[in-house]
C-alpha cells in the first residue's frame, strides 16, 4: 500500500544519490576532459579525501529502513481471517528493498576485499533496478480499471529505473566513458523528483503517519490522466535544463577556482 511518507522517503533517498552522483560525475568528466584522460566510471564513491565507503553505508541504511518499514506497514499478517492473501503490493515493495539490501551488503564486502564473483555489485544493483521496474508495473495493475491517474503516476518510474539497470549492465563490461553515469544521473533525478510529486498527487499531505489517506484528485478522470502524461514530459524538460545549469556552474567554478578550462573544441 502506497503512502505519503513512503513516497517522500523513497524520493529523498533517490534525491541524495542523484546529487551525490551528479557532483562526482560532472567534476570527474570535466577534469578528465581537460587533461585528455579517459573517464573511468564507478558504481559508488567514498567520502571525499578518504576511503570510507559512505555511499555504500547510506544505501545499506536506507534499504534496511525501507525493508523494516514495509514489514510492519498495515500489520505484519499476510493472510486475512478467511485465509486469503493481503497487502501483496507491500510484499512486492519489501522484495525491492530486500534486493537492494543484499546488493549493499555484497558491495560493502567487495569494498573490503572479500572474495566475490567479478562485478557482483553491478549485477545485484542491475537486478534490483530491473525488478523495481517490473514490480512498479505489477503494483499499478491494482488501479488499472478504476484509477487511470494512479496508473499513470505509478508506472512512469519504471522507465528511468529500467534505464539505470541497463546502464549498470553495460558499465559492468565497458568501464570507460561517462555516458553510462550520465544515464544514471538523469534517470535518478527523474525518480527522485517524481516520487515527491507522486506523494502529493496520490495522498493527502499532512495526514497521520504513514499517510495512506488518498488525495482528493479524481483518479478516474481521463483528462487528469492526460495531464499526468504531459506533466512528466515537462518534468523531463525542466530536469534536463537544471542539469545543464548545474554543469555550467560546476565548470565555471572549476575554471575560476582551479584554472581548469574545457572548450567545446576539446570534445572528440
Amino acid at each position: 500500500m502506497s503512502s505519503f511518507w513512503g513516497y517522500l522517503f523513497e524520493g529523498s533517498v533517490f534525491l541524495t544519490l542523484w546529487l551525490w552522483w551528479m557532483g562526482h560525475t560532472f567534476v570527474g568528466a570535466i577534469m578528465c576532459q581537460s587533461e585528455r584522460k579517459q573517464y573511468i566510471p564507478r558504481l559508488s564513491y567514498p567520502f571525499p579525501g578518504t576511503k570510507v565507503p559512505i555511499e555504500i553505508y547510506f544505501k545499506l541504511t536506507a534499504s534496511s529502513l525501507g525493508f523494516i518499514a514495509t514489514v510492519f506497514d498495515d500489520g505484519i499478517a499476510w493472510v486475512d481471517h478467511e485465509g486469503n492473501y493481503r497487502k501483496m503490493a507491500t510484499v512486492v515493495t519489501m522484495s525491492i528493498y530486500g534486493i537492494f539490501l543484499l546488493h549493499s551488503l555484497v558491495e560493502l564486502m567487495m569494498w573490503y576485499g572479500f572474495p566475490w564473483i567479478r562485478d557482483s555489485h553491478y549485477i545485484t544493483a542491475a537486478l534490483g533496478c530491473m525488478w523495481y521496474s517490473l514490480a512498479t508495473y505489477y503494483r499499478a495493475q491494482d488501479f488499472m480499471h478504476h484509477a487511470p491517474v494512479a496508473v499513470m503516476v505509478k508506472t512512469f518510474p519504471m522507465y528511468p529505473m529500467l534505464a539505470i539497470g541497463v546502464s549498470l549492465l553495460v558499465e559492468s563490461e565497458r568501464k570507460s566513458g561517462y555516458w553510462t553515469q550520465m544515464v544514471r544521473v538523469i534517470s535518478m533525478g527523474l525518480l527522485a523528483t517524481w516520487n515527491w510529486n507522486s506523494a502529493f498527487i496520490l495522498h493527502v499531505h499532512g495526514s497521520s503517519f504513514p499517510g495512506h489517506e488518498p488525495s482528493n484528485w479524481d483518479m478516474a478522470e481521463h483528462d487528469n490522466a492526460a495531464f499526468i502524461g504531459a506533466a512528466f514530459g515537462d518534468h523531463l524538460c525542466l530536469h534536463l535544463i537544471f542539469l545543464c545549469l548545474i554543469y555550467f556552474v560546476t565548470s565555471a567554478y572549476l575554471r575560476v577556482r582551479h584554472g581548469i578550462i574545457v572548450k567545446n573544441s576539446d570534445i572528440e
